[in-house]
């Protein structure tokens, strides 16, 4: 991937969420060590100090609603 990923604002939020290079690699690093069907899931969630908090986790279960970027350095 040449230079960031930043994806448009999901919701309706207008807000991007911004995937470094250097996050994208070690993002697969890890994922090489998982099962095929493993993946990271990123959620915000409400709750914490501003009322929302963040959930970042592998994950082997996929919802029809969930946003996939494939292919990023490997990740999935």
């Amino acid at each position: 991937m040449d230079g960031d990923l930043e994806i448009p604002g999901v919701g309706g939020t207008g807000a991007p969420v911004r995937l470094t290079d250097r996050a994208a690699r070690r993002i697969a690093e890890i994922l090489k060590e998982e099962p095929a069907s493993a993946h990271l899931r990123v959620a915000v969630l409400g709750g914490g100090c501003s009322g929302f908090q963040y959930d970042i986790k592998l994950d082997a279960t996929r919802g029809g609603d969930d946003l996939l970027i494939p292919g990023l350095f490997g990740a999935r």
